[in-house]
């Protein structure tokens, strides 16, 4: 178990990652940039979050095979962090539309380049929205069965939700080892508990989109 613990930290890091880096560009040019069609971009963007995951396992596989990340962490990753996209560009869309563009203006007019802009003025005044897709990136690799069962096969990828159905159903015919299950079901709820404890002020600003208005 210690092994799919490991594992399962390694992929849902790589996923927050990935997530906060994708969706925080995505949102930051769907709010500022002036692009063409932005308002059908920002829609099509959210419009797989009606699509049920389950319906897709099959075209998933044979992409995932076809560029060779079957059985793989880097698969895994890819997959949660394109789970989270809708919500997360969602997210931070919201949090940079509640940032006055005027201090962007101003940053402009004094010649500071764009790149600038975004991490030293603009994301700071974010932080509540980016800890929210943080948190929620968290919650959906941790908490993820259903394609880690599917997607990865050998011993030593194996995640921790995987590896405690597993321990559940290691007894005998019909017989499921509740004990196990429960211990492992709550050393799997420790890292959440922590994280969420400590930024759940920021969840919850995140969340009702209480940040700097102009």
């Amino acid at each position: 178990i210690e092994r799919a613990f490991f594992n399962s930290g390694v992929v849902t890091l790589g996923t927050i990652i990935l997530s906060i880096l994708v969706c925080t560009l995505a949102g930051y040019s769907l709010t500022f940039f002036r692009l063409p069609f932005k308002e059908a971009i920002f829609i099509l963007l959210i419009l797989p979050i009606l699509i049920p995951a389950i319906s897709l396992i099959i075209p998933i596989y044979k992409l995932l095979k076809t560029l060779g990340l079957t059985d793989t962490h880097i698969g895994l990753i890819f997959l949660h962090s394109t789970a989270m996209l809708p919500i997360g560009v969602f997210m931070m869309r919201n949090a940079f539309s509640s940032i006055p563009s005027s201090l962007r203006e101003v940053a402009i007019l004094e010649g500071t380049s764009e790149l600038r802009i975004m991490t030293t003025i603009m994301i700071p005044l974010a932080i509540p929205g980016l800890l929210t897709v943080m948190v929620f990136a968290l919650y959906i690799s941790w908490n993820d069965y259903i394609l880690a069962f599917i997607y990865i096969n050998s011993p030593e990828n194996i995640m921790l939700n995987t590896t405690l159905a597993k321990i559940a159903l290691g007894g005998a015919k019909f017989e499921m080892k509740w004990g196990n299950l429960t211990a492992g079901s709550i050393i799997s709820f420790i890292p959440i508990i922590i994280i969420y404890s400590i930024l759940q002020r920021y969840f919850i600003r995140g969340i009702t989109g209480s940040a700097v208005k102009e």
